[in-house]
Order: C-alpha cells, then sequence, then structure tokens
C-alpha cells in the first residue's frame, strides 16, 4: 500500500480474477468490494447475504465509484484528470489515469 503503481496493479489483478471467478464486471464496483472482503469463495457462497454492515459500506463504495464516472465523463470533455474534489486538473492522478488506460485494455475490461 505505499507504492501507489503496486497497489494499482493489485486492484486492476484482482479485478479480472472476479471477473473470471466470480463472473463480476470490472466496472462493478459493489460486488467487485464484496469479493475482494469475502474472497472469492465466500462471495460465491453469497457469504455476505447475513452482513448487513458490509452490504452498507459496498454500497458506499459503489456510490463513490459512481461519483468518480461522473467525474471522469466531466473531465474528458476538456481534457483534463479528475481529482477527489470534484475538479479537473491536468496536475493530480496522472498515474492513476495512466494506469485506468492501461487496465481498460485488458481483454474484456
Amino acid at each position: 500500500r505505499d507504492n501507489f503503481a503496486d497497489a494499482i496493479d493489485f486492484v486492476g489483478w484482482y479485478a479480472n480474477q472476479s471477473n473470471l471467478r466470480s463472473k463480476i464486471s470490472k466496472s462493478d464496483a459493489y460486488r467487485q468490494y464484496l469479493a475482494y472482503h469475502e474472497g472469492h469463495g465466500g462471495y460465491n457462497k453469497k457469504s455476505y447475504e447475513k452482513k448487513d454492515w458490509l452490504i452498507s459500506i459496498a454500497k458506499k463504495v459503489e456510490n463513490k465509484s459512481n461519483t468518480y464516472k461522473s467525474q471522469l465523463s466531466q473531465c474528458r470533455e476538456s481534457n483534463s484528470i479528475v481529482i477527489e474534489s470534484g475538479r479537473c486538473s491536468n496536475k493530480y492522478f496522472l498515474i492513476f489515469f495512466n494506469s485506468l488506460k492501461a487496465f481498460q485494455n485488458l481483454k474484456g475490461f
């Protein structure tokens, strides 16, 4: 977690594994989070269904993902990069944006 490049590589790898092992869309933040928390075996057995607190967190992850998707679509129009505050800037998250573009090139993304 100290190295952003390694962390984003792991996220992309895990999303791909979730897609292969559990048939979760790589863009489905809600289910990707549940699979990450429960593991693919637990997710496939639906072990999360009795964990209301976990479902609540997964919904928050989904909401944040939707916020970022919206920000990204607005920034694409101006060829800028999204920053967390909701403003567009080409100074921040350049590594993230380049990594995201690389992950989009993965089969099925």
